[in-house]
């Protein structure tokens, strides 16, 4: 039997409140530069100059785009951390656990393909749409050999694509008879609950 979306969604929260906390324990080793305080700082600069009418749009646009694809190189590491732990706590754990995360175990609901074994593919493909793990590869790839404002507005309409399919997914969640998102259209799988 299909759960239930706020059943989903809470296992979801469980989830994304235990990534953090790993996350952060994680990133502990990876030390901020001091050029990422500094950029930091500049982008705070940078607004308040907006907001006293001291720069033109084009002018902040520039600026903000350089910032922004130079604090993105600095933080690349800690991205790609990000994106090889999203694999294994989204994908490889629920792979090896029965289509379960622990937010999904807490709730006693799992994620199963609605035809077969599920597959490493399977799990990779719905985080492809459902926590922007595609965006994340496209970011990470694309950083080093674009453009500043060509980097910050590929990065703008792939954050844009990502929040619309997003959303998609949650009213079809919501509406429809089933209860699949596109990430589940997508790889042919259901939540379920455990029993």
């Amino acid at each position: 039997m299909e759960t239930s979306f706020f059943k989903r969604m809470s296992a979801y929260i469980i989830d994304i409140v235990v990534f953090t906390l790993i996350f952060g324990i994680f990133s502990m080793i990876i030390p901020e530069s001091n050029n990422v305080v500094v950029l930091n700082s500049q982008l705070s600069e940078l607004s308040e100059k907006v907001l006293n009418n001291e720069l033109t749009m084009t002018a902040y646009f520039n600026q903000y785009a350089g910032i922004v694809h130079s604090l993105d190189k600095e933080l690349f590491l800690s991205n790609l951390f990000n994106l090889v732990l999203m694999i294994g706590y989204f994908a490889i754990l629920p792979f090896y656990y029965n289509g379960q995360t622990i937010g999904k175990k807490i709730l006693k609901i799992k994620v199963k393909k609605d035809d077969g074994q599920l597959s490493m593919n399977d799990l990779i493909i719905r985080n492809f749409i459902i926590n922007g793990l595609l965006f994340s590869f496209i970011a990470a790839a694309i950083i080093f050999i674009v453009s500043d404002s060509a980097y910050l507005i590929i990065v703008s309409i792939l954050a844009f694509i990502e929040i619309l399919l997003v959303i998609i997914s949650i009213f079809m969640i919501l509406y429809r008879h089933d209860r699949k998102g596109l990430h589940d259209l997508l790889c042919k799988t259901s939540v379920v609950e455990e029993n």
